[in-house]
């Protein structure tokens, strides 16, 4: 099986050189992840917002597993379904980036503005 078409020996080996030193932080970061979540899930609040760790942590491990797919058989589809699990990470990331950067502007408008009033209610005491 061609490893990957269109590129050539010296390219396969570099990529694979990569796809073999990061595969085992892969692992790491993802069962982080995983048991960063089901810590979550021990809390109240935690219950709603464990099963984001845990999804991340599950497309790391599932990540680092089609790596060694990739490794061990020159699998050009098991390379494709790493690119895609760290797509769908990534795209995660993304967005609970986002969140929370609106929630960051919106908790310090928040708290500016109720300074201000109490500021404005201690000058008419």
């Amino acid at each position: 099986m061609e490893p990957l078409p269109g590129f050539d020996e010296m390219q396969v080996r570099r990529l694979e050189y990569a796809v073999m030193n990061m595969k085992g932080w892969l692992k790491f970061l993802g069962i982080l992840n995983i048991v960063g979540g089901a810590l979550y899930a021990l809390t109240l609040v935690g219950l709603l917002i464990a099963w984001l760790p845990i999804w991340m942590g599950v497309l790391l491990v599932q990540a680092a597993n089609r790596a060694d797919r990739y490794l061990a058989l020159r699998d050009p589809e098991a390379f494709v379904e790493m690119m895609e699990k760290f797509r769908t990470f990534w795209a995660l990331l993304g967005i609970l980036t986002l969140i929370g950067l609106v929630a960051t502007a919106i908790a310090f408008f928040a708290a500016f503005s109720s300074m201000s009033w109490l500021s404005q209610q201690m000058m008419t005491l």
